[in-house]
């Protein structure tokens, strides 16, 4: 119970506080990333007691396909998408800062035509030196 790494491919691109989508489509974007993130959950802990987590840090890494520099604060809105959908799967009861701490989202590159994978680490709170 120390850390759970969910992994799952990237459902649709990532929405970043640069973006300047039309507000529709922000949230169906939003939607589709909270929904793999729960799918996942749901199929990697079997049963409430395998999924729930005590409180947590949570790392989030997106596959890129270029070592161009990126600004992680602002992928925020889908990590934030990504912890809903963790919360919904009943991993805590709620996202405040009692449950969550948002380490700042990280990049791992991938070669082009590979599968991106994202990757979302939980760290224990108890675990942390």
């Amino acid at each position: 119970l120390m850390s759970w790494v969910l992994v799952f491919p990237q459902p649709t691109r990532p929405i970043t506080l640069n973006d300047r989508n039309h507000w529709a489509a922000t949230a169906r974007i939003m939607k589709a990333w909270k929904h793999a993130t729960w799918t996942h959950a749901l199929t990697t802990g079997r049963s409430p007691s395998e999924r729930s987590r005590p409180p947590c840090q949570v790392l989030v890494s997106f596959p890129v396909t270029t070592t161009r520099r990126r600004d992680a604060h602002n992928w925020m809105p889908t990590v934030k998408a990504i912890i809903d959908g963790l919360v919904l799967v009943d991993v805590w009861p709620d996202d405040t800062g009692e449950w969550v701490t948002v380490l700042d989202p990280e990049f791992h590159l991938v070669e082009r035509g590979d599968p991106l994978l994202v990757h979302v680490t939980l760290i224990a709170r108890e675990a942390q030196p």
